[in-house]
């Protein structure tokens, strides 16, 4: 693995992330205790998954029913993971959506008197991350304006350009209701990820007045009003980010006063157990841009294993049709073929295919979760993990999912799918990675028509042979022949 010499620091900051985790799960939002919903993990997704965003700097939409801490959760990691107080975050680097919002709301407006030079909104100047409100209150027209934005980092408003760096992106949507919008599909597969916040029991709502705590002890005004005069000075967008360098180790050393139990909050014991066994200092915990850095980039020379190359695979042979042939947007027929139109692979139960973006989310995502966990490269079982966050909205599902159940919500769907994908792997892991290594070591040989006659024959022979994993090699493999 390159960048051995931050694997110190990738730890350190692993341990930070865990830290940042129990603060706001045990502090400042009080989770519904059957959210712990990540196949194999105790985690709840809600706040792992957004943690792991901020890591990687991606992008994530988070949906849930109003109130249920959807926008806040994003606020709270966003002030932890990048050092800012949680006032300039809700000020500064967050957008509302509203049917009615126009370009000068999103990017600024040419400033008077002679309308020359652009004044641009502190959304999109602010560094690093980025929080979108209700995104699906916009149009498919005020989404497009955001596309740029989320993709490359560009804000274009008339003939003006600004250039910022690719921010981590959270945006949260209500479910449906009649004044959402759908999100249109290029800008749904730009976010990596997504995850739901679910409603609490009523009972549960009970204990909300012992365990939410006031999170006003992120709020910093003096650094928050200093941060809204530098984004609006007139001068170099590359100027006004090194005024804002020093700013999260500022932020950290006035947390550190107020982490001080007598005179900042109290934390419960089972909380200062946590952080006692993870070693970590509650005057300690905002991850500086350098640990950032450093920790993206061992995170992304983080090697998959053996098994997990096959998994991935696998993965994709059943999300695409048997045949790997492309589904033409808005087919509903799955799949002419009778046989494998009684099975429960993956490809009969969605209707369309996944980008290159699916797999690059899902990569970044299986290693992040791997980081997290401490382990040096990636597993299946850190595939099975993220695959359901990274799938959900994505694609559309077929209804044959609903049929003698409630409504699903496409999170719920995404899991049944990965869920199934992961324990017909799991029945013959040897099998598969078996296979893969067969076809690997074979396409890279100089093998003619009777050589691939022969993989073909040992495949078939396979207790797995009826997988379209093995249908779509042996196609690749005839492909292979005809070509050379």
């Amino acid at each position: 693995m390159e960048n051995k010499d931050y694997g110190d620091v990738a730890k350190k900051t692993a341990d930070k992330a865990k830290g940042i985790y129990n603060l706001i799960t045990s502090h400042f939002i009080f989770t519904n205790v059957n959210d712990k919903d990540i196949n194999g993990s105790e985690y709840v997704s809600g706040v792992l998954i957004p943690i792991l965003t901020g890591i990687v700097g991606g992008k994530q939409l988070i949906f849930g029913n109003p109130g249920n801490g959807k926008t806040t959760t994003a606020e709270l990691v966003s002030s932890l993971l990048y050092g800012f107080p949680l006032d300039a975050i809700i000020s500064s680097a967050e957008l509302h959506g509203h049917p009615e919002i126009t370009a000068e709301d999103i990017f600024g407006s040419l400033s008077l008197p002679n309308l020359k030079n652009m004044n641009w909104s502190s959304f999109a100047q602010f560094p690093y991350v980025k929080i979108v409100d209700e995104i699906n209150r916009l149009s498919g027209k005020q989404q497009d304006m955001l596309l740029n934005l989320a993709d490359r980092g560009v804000s274009k408003y008339l003939n003006n350009t600004l250039i910022t760096s690719k921010s981590t992106l959270y945006a949260t949507a209500n479910y449906e209701d009649s004044g959402n919008t759908e999100l249109i599909p290029p800008l749904r597969d730009r976010f990596d990820v997504s995850t739901e916040m679910h409603q609490l029991g009523p009972l549960e709502r009970t204990l909300l007045v012992d365990n939410k705590q006031d999170s006003s002890i992120l709020e910093d005004k003096e650094i928050s009003d200093e941060i809204k005069v530098i984004l609006s000075e007139n001068s170099p967008y590359e100027n006004k980010l090194k005024k804002l360098e020093g700013i999260p180790e500022r932020f950290n050393e006035n947390l550190k006063d107020k982490f001080d139990k007598e005179r900042g909050i109290k934390l419960d014991e089972n909380l200062k157990d946590k952080f006692d066994k993870l070693g970590i200092k509650l005057d300690d915990i905002v991850i500086s841009r350098d640990e950032l850095n450093k920790t993206r980039s061992y995170i992304n020379d983080i090697p998959f294993s053996e098994d997990a190359n096959a998994y991935l695979v696998v993965i994709h042979s059943e999300l695409a049709k048997p045949d790997g042939t492309e589904r033409i947007p808005g087919d509903r027929n799955i799949d002419q073929n009778e046989h494998y139109a009684k099975t429960e692979y993956a490809f009969n139960k969605i209707y369309n295919d996944v980008s290159n973006r699916f797999t690059q989310s899902l990569l970044n995502y299986s290693k992040a979760y791997a980081w997290f966990e401490g382990k040096e490269e990636v597993e299946p079982v850190h595939m099975s993990v993220v695959l359901p966050y990274v799938l959900a909205h994505r694609v559309n599902f077929a209804n044959s999912l609903r049929v003698d159940r409630r409504r699903m919500s496409n999170l719920e769907a995404a899991k049944l799918i990965s869920g199934g994908i992961s324990e017909r792997y799991d029945v013959n892991p040897d099998v598969f990675r078996s296979a893969y290594d067969l076809f690997t070591s074979n396409i890279r040989a100089d093998l003619k028509e009777k050589d691939i006659d022969d993989v073909i024959k040992r495949l078939d022979s396979l207790p797995i042979s009826d997988h379209p994993f093995v249908l779509q090699l042996k196609q690749y493999l005839k492909l292979y022949t005809q070509r050379n």
